[in-house]
């Protein structure tokens, strides 16, 4: 897998997928859906912290950014790179800031990186992508802004220590400025979709109608109303199943893009057990008539975002296209 990250902000709960909460809230996105946005206060700074699937020492960061605070006035950290054990105000192995005449640039904990020409603009969108890799005094960053060219391979020293922790910044200290944050994406550096991607969008698609399949046992009304909210209302609705290979999939509503290039799918099942034995659930794509299932995804006890990445499309082993995406169903299969 080269793709570990996709985060829209659509259909959070933001705490049942992973990222923290200080303070942020959601508000409209940039091309639809929903973005994270979270104020700057006076006396501190304000943060929203995810982190990678796994520790990496070379990897890729996408993410789309703006401000209302002018430029002139300094937005600081807006993205803080640490491993994964790292707190709040211990020193970031690496950070991506803008100036104060609107550049956007790279620092590190062991020195190095740099900043290109400004570009940041007030209560405009930004699109950024660094390219980091952690080796001592041997790391370097690379830069992209809007898709295009920005800041060429320079050194920047992230220290020896393989890194996970993602932290979005509102560091102006500012309480009338709001940060903003959307379409993010991480990739490492394996398979054929690494590096920079190019100025990306991610978008929620929810269950609009009862699928082929129809295996699990609904809350009330129809499968597909119990499993459409956003964010997920927990033991309010749900569908169930004792049956191991029991099937539930949905018609989905279309995304809203007529155009583009399917980069990957990320599925997610918010799931929990209610028994004492051992249970799992397994995504299931069905397409042309044939359902393609998932990776095993093991349950707890209490409610959790179960998610996996899917750069190709199971059925044709080759990415998918937005027609594509379209006509498939999405649900759950009960492997254990």
């Amino acid at each position: 897998m080269a793709i570990v990250m996709m985060e829209g902000f659509d259909h959070s709960s933001k705490e049942a997928k992973g990222w923290s909460l200080d303070g942020d809230t959601l508000a409209t996105g940039r091309v639809n859906g929903k973005c994270l946005r979270f104020t700057g206060t006076s006396a501190d700074a304000k943060y929203c912290r995810g982190f990678l699937p796994t520790a990496l020492t070379e990897f890729t960061l996408g993410f789309a950014f703006k401000s209302d605070r002018g430029v002139g006035s300094g937005y600081g950290s807006v993205i803080q790179l640490k491993t994964v054990s790292a707190g709040k105000y211990d020193t970031p192995a690496g950070y991506i800031y803008i100036t104060n005449a609107g550049a956007v640039g790279v620092g590190a904990s062991g020195g190095g990186g740099g900043a290109g020409a400004p570009v940041v603009t007030t209560s405009s969108w930004v699109y950024i992508e660094v390219h980091v890799k952690v080796a001592g005094s041997s790391g370097t960053v690379s830069i992209r802004v809007n898709g295009g060219p920005y800041l060429a391979t320079v050194p920047c020293n992230f220290g020896s220590s393989a890194l996970q922790m993602i932290e979005l910044w509102n560091d102006t200290h500012d309480s009338g400025a709001y940060a903003y944050y959307d379409d993010i994406y991480a990739t490492d550096i394996t398979g054929t979709l690494n590096g920079f991607l190019g100025d990306c969008h991610v978008e929620t698609i929810l269950p609009d109608g009862v699928g082929a399949s129809s295996m699990f046992i609904p809350l009330s009304g129809a499968n597909w109303t119990n499993v459409d909210e956003k964010p997920p209302d927990d033991d309010t609705s749900y569908v169930s199943s004792t049956t191991v290979n029991d099937i539930d999939t949905y018609s989905m509503a279309n995304l809203t893009l007529a155009g583009g290039v399917v980069l990957g799918v990320k599925t997610n099942l918010y799931a929990k057990k209610d028994d004492a034995g051992f249970r799992q659930l397994a995504a299931v794509y069905r397409q042309g008539g044939s359902n393609f299932v998932g990776t095993a995804l093991t349950l707890s006890a209490s409610y959790a975002m179960q998610s996996e990445i899917r750069e190709l499309n199971p059925a044709t082993g080759v990415p998918w296209t937005l027609a594509e995406i379209n006509a498939n169903e999405f649900g759950a299969k009960l492997i254990a």
